[in-house]
């Protein structure tokens, strides 16, 4: 939990910390949000500018599920041979949450 608003590179930089990405991995933001009406319907958002970010953050205020999820992917770079998107697989914690990974 974040006691204040963070911004989207704040979220890229802690993301790629926490994932232990290289220089030549490529991320993307997705925000997933609840688009239904009365019955959920979940929906994934890019979220590739801060632009996006705060349009994604102002939707999801007016759903009946208020909470920030982020998904992120990475693409590790297929010429690496390091050993390190080995041990990156195995930090990479499924169906991790923010709470999981970042507090």
């Amino acid at each position: 939990m974040f006691e204040v608003s963070q911004s989207l590179q704040e979220i890229v930089e802690g993301a790629r910390r926490n994932f232990r990405c290289g220089v030549d991995d490529e991320m993307s933001l997705r925000g997933h949000v609840d688009c239904g009406r009365g019955r959920a319907h979940y929906a994934l958002v890019d979220l590739a500018t801060e632009l996006q970010w705060d349009q994604y953050r102002r939707l999801v205020k007016k759903t009946s599920v208020a909470c920030l999820e982020v998904v992120v992917d990475i693409s590790g770079s297929a010429t690496r041979n390091d050993g390190l998107q080995e041990e990156r697989r195995k930090f990479v914690p499924q169906g991790a949450t923010q709470e999981s990974t970042i507090s």
